[in-house]
């Protein structure tokens, strides 16, 4: 059975969002676990935290090979904290560099690459919020921006 295209990049992040959880709730779990065993002498949480910690080992180094992992974790650090007032030349060059990206865009078929140029041109348009003007009716193809 063949996946629809867009049905992977979903799959890839709902895998990264397990991953992430299961490592959290493991180092958490492990933790809290380690503390009790002291208490009480029992470590079966502590045990089953630590197989937690192995499978989202499995998972991190699966992931980054097979599943896009680098990008769902780009994507959570969106943020571009470059000039937020260029000056009317670098707006000038960031015109004609945003009006690249969203023909690369429109040309793009892979589902990741047009993530990242969604991204780029958000980032681009946040620096200078003048050019939203300039832009407007490609902005208003591609909701999100």
């Amino acid at each position: 059975m063949s996946l629809p295209p867009a049905a992977r990049p979903i799959l890839e992040r709902l895998a990264y969002v397990l991953y992430f959880a299961l490592l959290v709730g493991s180092i958490v779990v492990t933790w809290v676990g380690w503390l009790m065993g002291c208490i009480t002498g029992n470590y079966t949480a502590m045990c089953w935290a630590l197989a937690g910690l192995v499978c989202s080992r499995w998972l991190h180094v699966h992931g980054h090979a097979h599943w896009h992992f680098r990008e769902c974790q780009a994507a959570i650090d969106g943020a571009n904290f470059g000039e937020s007032w260029p000056r009317p030349e670098a707006q000038e060059r960031l015109s004609g560099e945003i009006a690249g990206l969203f023909t690369q865009l429109e040309a793009e078929p892979d589902v990741w690459a047009r993530g990242d140029l969604r991204r780029e041109i958000s980032s681009r348009l946040e620096a200078a919020p003048a050019l939203r003007d300039e832009f407007a009716e490609q902005i208003s193809q591609h909701p999100g921006l």
